[in-house]
């Protein structure tokens, strides 16, 4: 990975709705990337299956692209997510205590056009997940 960044949070805005620009950004730029879930844990009827999903599949389980905007766009929260997107370009997405975003990428850094506001993080603290 080449960076990181940590999506901040405005009062008003929903963990939802951020991720949603997150998963769009990294969809529009590769519509056939794979996408690989190690953890979730989500309310909804989609949140609430693939937290039941993760849950019985403790390695992980692959989704799709559609699967994870259907859990961003439900009435329901996602506190708990950690997804792996590969194909010419590699990112990750993680969600920690339903209100921390983290986004990793191997290629250029998105701007906050893109994805809206951000820090950048230390790429140091995520070595583990993908060396």
């Amino acid at each position: 990975m080449k960076w990181i960044i940590s999506l901040t949070l405005d009062a008003g805005d929903s963990i939802e709705k951020r991720l949603e620009s997150v998963l769009d950004y990294i969809f529009d730029k590769d519509e056939n990337i794979k996408v690989f879930v190690s953890d979730i844990e989500a309310t909804g009827t989609i949140g609430d299956s693939l937290t039941r999903k993760s849950d019985q599949n403790r390695e992980g389980f692959d989704s799709s692209k559609d699967e994870l905007l259907s859990v961003v766009s439900e009435q329901g929260q996602i506190f708990e997510l950690e997804a792996y997107f590969s194909n010419s370009k590699k990112f990750i997405v993680i969600v920690r205590d339903g209100g921390l975003i983290d986004f990793l990428g191997d290629n250029n850094k998105p701007s906050t056009e893109d994805v809206g506001p951000y820090i950048e993080g230390d790429l140091e603290q995520f070595k583990p997940l993908f060396e």
